[in-house]
Formats: structure tokens, C-alpha cells, sequence
């Protein structure tokens, strides 16, 4: 399985937990852009990590992608309080909707704090919500 199929895998795991077309898979060249208004989004990266390793004698060879997922969320009308404990939510349902697909991912570990995500400007976004995650994925078939 190659790394894009392992990240249109995770786009399918997650998807039932976002609004159509609110899970991207960020290409680094098709512009893409959020809204407040089809908040909460997924942004899985591509191209992030590769380690290969060529197995016990040489024979059984593997490749662990490391393949990042930014879950991003709006305040809109809702407390601090409450867009937290809904960010919380979110995040342990996608955790619990990709441990439940067999041997996709390998572990999940948090990469970032969750913290306010950057406007276009380059400036962080007050009301906003973010965290990226690092999602482990081992593939045998190198």
C-alpha cells in the first residue's frame, strides 16, 4: 500500500466525523483554504516522514510512514469552554475511528499543543482551535 492509499485510508477512517469535503489531503501544490463556516476540518499531510528498513536478513522489508493529521475547529458562537470540550470530542472519535481500522495505523502521538491555528496572514487565528497528530503507518509490501 503506498503512502497516498495510506492516506486516502485515513481520509475514509475519519471522514463520517466532518462535514463533505472538509477532510484535505494537503498536496503542498493544490491550493486549499478553510472556512469558519465547514469547520471542524482535517488536514492530513503528505510526503512527511519515510523510514524504511530492510527486515531480518534482508528479506522482509518495511516502510513506516509518519503521515501528520491537523485537526483544526472554529469557535463560531461557542464559549472557550465549550469549543474545547467539542475539540476533545472530535479528537478521540478520529483516534477511535482509525484504531478500529486493522493494521492501518501503528500509533498515534500528539506533535503539537493544542493551540490557536495561523490566519493567512502567518498570525494566529483567535478563534481557533488546533492540533496536529503524527499517525504511525507500517507498510510490508515495499
Amino acid at each position: 500500500m503506498s503512502e497516498r492509499a495510506r492516506q486516502e485510508a485515513i481520509a475514509a477512517a475519519i471522514a463520517p466525523h466532518f462535514a463533505e469535503g472538509s477532510v484535505l489531503i494537503n498536496d503542498h501544490e493544490t491550493p486549499q483554504r478553510v472556512t469558519h463556516e465547514r469547520a471542524p476540518w482535517a488536514i492530513i499531510g503528505t510526503a512527511d516522514e519515510l523510514i524504511v528498513l530492510p527486515g531480518e536478513s534482508w528479506h522482509n522489508p518495511s516502510a513506516e510512514y509518519r503521515i501528520y493529521l491537523t485537526l483544526l475547529d472554529y469557535r463560531g458562537n461557542r464559549k472557550a469552554a465549550a469549543l474545547f470540550d467539542s475539540f476533545q470530542e472530535l479528537r478521540q472519535n478520529v483516534i477511535s475511528s482509525l484504531l478500529d481500522i486493522p493494521h492501518l495505523v501503528t500509533r498515534i502521538e500528539a506533535n503539537t499543543l493544542i493551540a490557536p491555528y495561523f490566519a493567512e496572514s502567518g498570525e494566529p487565528e483567535p478563534d481557533s482551535i488546533a492540533q496536529a497528530l503524527v499517525i504511525h503507518t507500517i507498510d510490508y509490501e515495499v
